[in-house]
């Protein structure tokens, strides 16, 4: 039953382009290890003032269906800070098995 509520779920990943190709990339993979029929995609904003990356849950048309499940700053997932990066990471993983439980 858990793999049926999981197809169709759509999830964004919102960041400012400023490096944010490899924290896409790792909140991108923490959440296909707790939905791996989820997909994911990137919203890339150049005029968005903060570091933050913001993960957010969708429905199949596009809306959202909560406000937020998971928001850090960027560097939280840089590469160059493997501790912070596996951290956030997990906390993702557990965010969208939350959601989705």
């Amino acid at each position: 039953q858990a793999n049926e509520q999981q197809k169709g779920q759509v999830f964004c990943v919102l960041f400012s382009w400023m490096g944010g190709i490899q924290e896409f990339n790792a909140a991108s993979e923490a959440i296909k290890r707790a939905c791996p029929e989820a997909e994911v995609e990137p919203i890339i904003n150049d005029s968005w003032s903060s570091n933050d990356v913001v993960v957010t849950l969708l429905d199949l048309e596009g809306t959202a269906l909560e406000e937020e499940v998971w928001r850090k700053e960027q560097r939280r997932l840089f590469r160059k800070y493997p501790d912070w990066r596996a951290a956030s990471q997990k906390e993702i993983e557990e965010a969208v098995a939350t959601r989705l439980a």
